[in-house]
């Protein structure tokens, strides 16, 4: 994840814009989070997202295209007195020409961070560009000054990595991105999310407490015990509570996240709940059917280098090119499988590689044939081939990293492998960090990384030192010095 500093004003830019259009591409998304910075008063975070093919780009000096914007938002209380006034301004990447701007795939994200007294309170927002005119009013509470227990608000994360640099974005040592809409599409699988415990009414803050979150449906309230899970933290911590749960199996609808305290008793001590949406694999592209021709085409494999091969290899091949597919090719995929119609299989296979190399599709086919070789040889394990492992599926879609780090020997840290990618696309500085729990096998897996659009598991720092899962990140989201090399491997990298 990149970030960029423009007229001191932090902006990132995230999540793939494809977010915007299949939500009927709105221009602006705006999410208030109340928090409590003391007993007395709190502070309101707001995320700002907006889709970048919205707005009008002026031709700057050095011949590229920028758009700018203005915003304020204006903080009334229950009199609707103003209270508090915040004047800000973006600025978009800088885009070669109007089909680079066509093309954006990402949305320009900010954060305000604003301290408020305990109350109620209207927001109204305005965001200004040439071609953009939003506004938007929005209520809200600021907790704060009560004896009684609460959660803040609950945020759910699209990316987090730690980082030495102070923004905007920074909880602890972690670089925090949110996710503006609460919207999980087929390709987002977990949910990561963060919020506060304050214990206010409770004097005695010795001991701990235990932390149930699960999801219900939407419409009955009824809870899905397949998707709930718990974790413990001490009572006297209000740091960030991260934490995640896999939603892998989770169908498409509209659900509510719950969140509950409760003390050694059993007793509740507070809840909080978030609805969202869930978009499934079954559901999310409607080039789903094994009959739609439209990624097959209609014409005779036999003249063609895919007729070589059988029913099961090619059912075979097409699992090879998944971790190079783009979301709807995979859907396709994984269907066509399952229908194991042949002549579709090679169809499709055909034309992946067609598009790759419209000239010469063998080439395409025979050049990626030889880096699975090597991906294979370099990352298979005893039940897996290198393309289905996590390093396997990282090098074939992102291509070889420039630079590893493995970890020395040590008996209090499972090995582990650092790779860096100087840049992907529109990111620069991105890491992978890939463990094994057992020395004595090839097997990887990834549990984090700073790359848009990747999950990394929020106790990925336990499992490397090899310590008992601890769910609540708050004392290793503060400390830093993981012991053995981990620290100076990531040193290496997060401080360029």
């Amino acid at each position: 994840m990149k970030t960029r500093i423009l007229l001191s004003l932090l902006f990132l830019l995230i999540s793939p814009i494809i977010l915007f259009a299949q939500l009927n591409s709105p221009e602006v998304i705006i999410r208030n989070c109340a928090f409590n910075s003391n007993k007395q008063n709190g502070y309101l975070e707001t995320y700002i997202a907006i889709n970048p093919q919205t707005l009008s780009y002026r031709k700057q000096s050095d011949s590229t295209y920028q758009a700018t914007l203005t915003g304020t938002i204006i903080f009334k209380n229950e009199k609707m007195e103003i209270v508090s006034f915040d004047k800000f301004e973006m600025q978009s990447p800088k885009y070669k020409s109007a089909v680079e701007i066509s093309n954006a795939n990402e949305q320009l994200l900010n954060v305000r961070r604003n301290a408020l007294a305990s109350g109620n309170y209207t927001a109204e927002f305005e965001i200004v560009n040439d071609k953009l005119e939003f506004k938007k009013n929005e209520k809200f509470n600021i907790f704060g000054n009560q004896n009684k227990n609460y959660f803040s608000d609950v945020v759910f994360i699209d990316t987090m990595y730690e980082s030495k640099k102070n923004t905007n974005f920074t909880k602890g040592n972690y670089e925090i991105i949110p996710m503006v809409l609460n919207y999980f599409p087929f390709n987002k699988n977990q949910i990561t999310f963060l919020t506060e415990f304050y214990p206010l009414g409770i004097k005695d803050l010795k001991g701990k407490v235990l932390y149930q979150i699960s999801i219900a449906k939407k419409e009955t309230g009824k809870v899905i015990d397949e998707f709930s899970s718990s974790f413990t933290g001490e009572l006297n911590n209000d740091s960030p509570i991260v934490n995640a749960i896999d939603i892998t199996k989770l169908p498409s609808g509209n659900y509510d996240f719950i969140i509950i305290a409760t003390n050694r008793n059993n007793e509740i001590l507070a809840s909080k709940k978030i609805d969202f949406m869930r978009n499934s694999f079954s559901r999310s592209i409607k080039t789903t059917s094994i009959n739609d021709t439209s990624l097959v085409g209609n014409f005779d494999v036999n003249n063609t280098f895919v007729n070589r091969f059988t029913q099961e290899e090619i059912s075979k091949r097409l699992t090879t090119i998944l971790p190079i597919a783009n979301p709807s090719e995979d859907i396709y995929i994984n269907n066509l499988i399952k229908g194991n119609n042949e002549n579709n299989m090679k169809r499709f296979y055909y034309n992946f590689w067609q598009k790759q190399n419209p000239e010469n599709p063998i080439k395409a086919y025979n050049e990626y044939e030889l880096t699975l070789t090597e991906v294979n040889n370099a990352f298979g394990v005893a039940n897996q081939y290198g393309f289905e492992t996590d390093r396997g599926r990282v090098y074939l879609q992102y291509g070889p990293p420039n630079a590893i780090n493995k970890s020395s020997q040590s008996a209090d840290m499972k090995p582990y492998e650092v790779w860096e990618y100087y840049i992907i696309g529109n990111q620069r500085n991105i890491k992978f960090i890939f463990y094994t729990r057992d020395r004595s096998t090839n097997d990887y897996q990834l549990v984090y990384t700073n790359k848009r659009g990747e999950v990394s598991d929020p106790n990925w720092m336990t499992k490397i030192q090899g310590l008992p899962a601890n769910s609540n990140l708050d004392n290793n989201m503060i400390n830093t010095n993981f012991g053995g090399t981990l620290d100076r491997d990531m040193n290496l990298f997060l401080n360029k």
